[in-house]
């Protein structure tokens, strides 16, 4: 039996003590390592949930005003405000708006409109507010919402505005029609207001043409019908046609010369329109048989121009047409007043 040499067959004990140790540290290592790599997934997930979340957050920020903008106004209720605190912002609105401050004055009637849409009031200001800033597409919804509720021809008269500032011609024509149909005008006076509509959105010859269809069926008021013709003549720079229609109403009489006069005076206010005005209406007058009413206005005119020679010219004639006491007292002391003037003039 041969003898067998232990330390050919057994391992070194501090050779595995060593190599144990190498183990255990590798395996602490591993571990170490794999709850870094947890702790670094963990931070990445808890980044991207923050991430994620404030994302979501954001997008329902943005998205609050138009879930609110699909809520129609009709559907948004103010909150209630008692009536003393109704009344204080109705005054604020007022002065803001007194004092020119339209956009202030535009958020309070807003304000209060959506407490309370039947205050014709609030109604009125918001609306006349909003056509100030141009914010026609806003002053639509109202006063659909108005015109929904109520069809009279105020309402009527305010779309039709509203639509001619919109460019949406065919609807305002078609507006101003139902307009002048709810009216059922009898004569020139009681159009105006169309009228004055239709001027303030430059439909001038549209204005024209309803009044001169008002002139054909008046027996009242076809001077009134003519003054206000000739008044959008001028408007327009026909001085020619205007001057027609004057020397028609002074055909009447006297008594409409204080009406010419006044309708002429805001287009001589500057020294191209009173020379244009005054050449259109000379030519007018001369082509007419001679009348007190025409030599007056001519006078008067005249004096405007501050060509007093031809004004007092123009007094001879008066006076020679005036056959009666009254009328010769009235051209006397016209006649004094344009030979003050003239004197005042040379000095």
């Amino acid at each position: 039996m041969g003898f067998v040499d232990d330390r050919s067959s057994t391992v070194d004990d501090r050779s595995f003590t060593e190599t144990d140790e190498d183990g255990r540290e590798l395996v602490r290592t591993m571990a170490l390592s794999r709850r870094m790599v947890f702790a670094y997934f963990l931070s990445v997930m808890s980044l991207r949930s923050v991430i994620f979340h404030v994302f979501c957050l954001a997008a329902l920020l943005g998205a609050a005003p138009l879930l609110r903008a699909q809520v129609p106004d009709a559907d948004r209720q103010a909150p209630p405000i008692s009536p003393q605190e109704y009344g204080q912002k109705l005054r604020l609105a007022e002065v803001y708006e007194e004092t020119h401050d339209v956009l202030d004055a535009a958020r309070i009637y807003e304000q209060l409109y959506h407490t309370n849409p039947s205050d014709q009031i609030v109604f009125d200001g918001l609306t006349r507010c909003l056509f100030y800033l141009k914010r026609f597409d806003e002053a639509e919804k109202i006063v659909a919402e108005r015109l929904a509720k109520d069809g009279s021809p105020d309402v009527l008269l305010l779309s039709a505005r509203l639509e001619a500032r919109l460019n949406k011609r065919p609807e305002a024509l078609e507006s101003f029609r139902k307009v002048e149909e709810a009216m059922q005008a009898t004569d020139c006076s009681q159009l105006f207001p169309i009228v004055y509509a239709m001027m303030d959105v430059s439909y001038n010859q549209e204005a024209m043409e309803l009044l001169d269809r008002m002139r054909k069926l008046s027996t009242n008021d076809a001077d009134v019908c003519s003054s206000q013709i000739a008044g959008l003549y001028l408007r327009l720079g026909d001085f020619d046609r205007a001057a027609t229609e004057f020397v028609g109403i002074l055909k009447a009489g006297e008594a409409n010369v204080g009406m010419v006069e006044q309708r002429l005076a805001q287009y001589i206010t500057d020294s191209m329109s009173r020379a244009a005005v005054l050449g259109s209406l000379e030519h007018a007058i001369h082509a007419a048989p001679p009348s007190v009413a025409n030599l007056r206005l001519l006078a008067w005119l005249y004096q405007e121009k501050k060509d007093y020679a031809r004004a007092l010219q123009t007094i001879v004639q008066l006076d020679d047409l005036a056959s009666n006491d009254r009328s010769d007292k009235t051209m006397q002391g016209f006649e004094l007043q344009i030979g003050r003037a003239s004197c005042r003039e040379r000095v």
